[in-house]
Parts: structure tokens; sequence; C-alpha cells
């Protein structure tokens, strides 16, 4: 609430917008332009969105992320494939656009087909500039802190993944009722409600709830291959009292944490990084690397071998792996970094 003594910017439209005159003006919301007097369509000429893609004939497409190949339309469910661009898999039952060409495995979900090729951020003054995936090096989200291979908006230095970057305000999430906001003030931090890490970019609610933007950005709905029905992310206590589930985790056995993957029917608990891996949903497990002179395979783990990692010595309990072209080094997909695939 703004009160009425108090200097303010409001939006000219039939809008609610409003925000206070100072901080309106912080580095970190306003760009330094003076619009006064400019023309508000050369403002927006200056950034108009390009075409996402041509209309080649009834639900086909020329992407111009995929330029070579035309693509079609077509429901899709395939927990196995990724979209190329949020490297998020097609279980939701959807459409999608999938490439012509049989020997090729470029997908796009539709809405990411659509995605602007520039798009403004609440937590940054300037536009960012939509860049498609090489499928050779990854890139690092500065505000979710994850590696991906996926499509990314770019702003000189900074770098968000098109989950991140499609976050606005106010932001709803399906687990929690009330609206959040961001909240991103230079040296003050927020502990997250979910993963209680603490971070200076949060999402926030008037009712001391906080979300970072890796826990925002996890998917709502996912599928375990053993489980008839979607898995929620929930809160523990809340399904406790309301719903009922089992109180340790399916894949590891340890007690659950407050924040879950369940579903209630078929009575399964997940912890997030047993279900997930700790990278699984943005990386492609076709891709493959070279290392030493060797293709290293990303592949998906059938949870049943459950081989032991080369590095660690441990079993490898996530969801990927990377295998060796001779089938016989194995490492644990936390090794990637180390070995800069």
């Amino acid at each position: 609430m703004v009160k009425k003594d108090y200097g303010k910017y409001c939006c000219t439209e039939n809008c609610s917008y409003v925000v206070h005159s100072k901080c309106a003006i912080r580095k970190d919301v306003w760009d330094g332009k003076e619009l006064e007097k400019v023309p508000e369509e050369e403002e927006e000429e200056a950034y108009e969105n390009l075409n996402f893609f041509q209309v080649i004939g009834d639900g086909i497409i020329q992407h111009f992320s995929h330029s070579h190949h035309h693509m079609r339309l077509e429901k899709m469910y395939d927990e196995y494939k990724r979209c190329h661009a949020c490297v998020l898999p097609f279980y939701g039952g959807g459409e999608v656009y999938n490439c012509m060409d049989s020997n090729c495995d470029f997908v796009l979900h539709e809405v990411c087909a659509n995605l602007p090729r520039t798009k403004y951020h609440m937590a940054h003054p300037y536009p960012f500039i939509l860049q498609v995936s090489d499928n050779k090096n990854c890139f690092y989200c500065e505000y979710c802190h994850r590696f991906s291979y996926g499509f990314r908006y770019v702003c000189e230095s900074i770098s968000l993944d098109v989950r991140c970057a499609a976050i606005s305000e106010p932001f709803n999430h399906q687990s929690y009722p009330h609206p959040l906001f961001l909240s991103n003030e230079f040296g003050k931090y927020r502990s997250c409600s979910m993963c209680k890490k603490d971070g200076s970019i949060t999402l926030n609610s008037q009712y001391d709830f906080s979300l970072c933007f890796y826990c925002a950005t996890l998917p709502y709905k996912v599928r375990y291959e053993h489980a008839e029905h979607f898995l929620t992310l929930s809160y523990a206590k809340e399904s406790e009292l309301d719903l009922g589930y089992q109180d340790w985790c399916e894949v590891c056995e340890k007690t659950i944490d407050e924040w879950i993957y369940t579903c209630t029917e078929c009575v399964i608990t997940f912890h997030i990084a047993c279900l997930l891996g700790k990278c699984a949903f943005y990386v492609n497990p076709a891709q493959n690397r070279l290392l030493d002179g060797k293709k290293i395979n990303i592949i998906m783990s059938n949870g049943f071998t459950r081989p032991i990692c080369s590095k660690c010595k441990r079993r490898c309990s996530d969801k990927l792996m990377l295998l060796c072209e001779d089938n016989e080094v194995v490492f644990c997909y936390r090794h990637w970094e180390v070995y800069d695939i």
C-alpha cells in the first residue's frame, strides 16, 4: 500500500501497478533512461520481437532455432524425451512441435516454441535476448544456480534458463495459496521455506513464506515409472493432516523432509532430490561428450542395475549417468563438473 502523501510512479493505463518513487529509481530496477516525451511506440519497437517461426502448412512450422528441418504439431507423451528449450520431459500429454526428420530428436513444447525473442524480467532493468542451445556447452543460470543445456535468456554476462525467465509478479505457486512477490534487496538474505537455504533474490508472501528460484521452478507434477498416477509437490505436514502418506522415501528409505513428491492414491512419497536427481531436469539424456578422446554418453538410469561409479565408488542412484563408449567406465552425474562434460 502506497500512502497518498508519498511520491509514486503508476501505470498510465487502466492498471493498479504502483511503485514508491525511491524504489522505482533503484539501480536494480531502473535502467537510467529518462522517457519523458518519448513516444511509447518507439520504446516498444526498439525491442519488438522477431518471428518465432514461419508457418509452412497446417500444424507445420520452420522454427528459428531449428531452421534446417520442418516441425509438426502433435500430441506426445514420452518421459524419456526432453524439450530442447526447457529440458523438461514430455509427460504432460500436451501438444509439442516434433522434428519431421525421423533421424532427428529435436522437440519443443508448444509454449517453448513461442518463447519471445526478447524479454524483460522483474529482477533486472535491461532486456534479455533469447539464445538457443548448441548442445555442446552448458550455462549457469544466475537465479536458480543450475547448469543447463537448454535455451537461455542473456543480457551481457547474465544468463537465465527459460523457466526462471518465465517467472513474473504476482507469482502463484500451486502448493501455496497466496501470491508471491520478488525481494531483491542488496545485502538482505531470506531463507527459502522449501530448501532452507538463504538467498538475496527470493519470492515472498506477506505471511512469512519464501521461495528461492531453484525451488520455485521445480515441476509441480512429475511421473514415477512404478506409479499409476502423477506425483505432486506437497508440504508433508499438511499432507499428514489432510491426505495421509508414508513417512519414508521410496528410494532411499529415509525419513521424509517437509517438502516431498507424493501420490496419496498410490501411497508413495519421495524426497525431491531422490526423485528428480541433482541435474536430471536440465540435461538432455540424448547428448554425448568427448573426454580424453572417448565418447561419453549421457544416459537415463533404469533404477535397477545401479552400476558402481568409477569416481566415488558408490552405486549410481541419480536419474542420469555418464557411460563411456566401451561400457566399462561409469560416472555418477554429480561428477559432470569435475570432468567438464
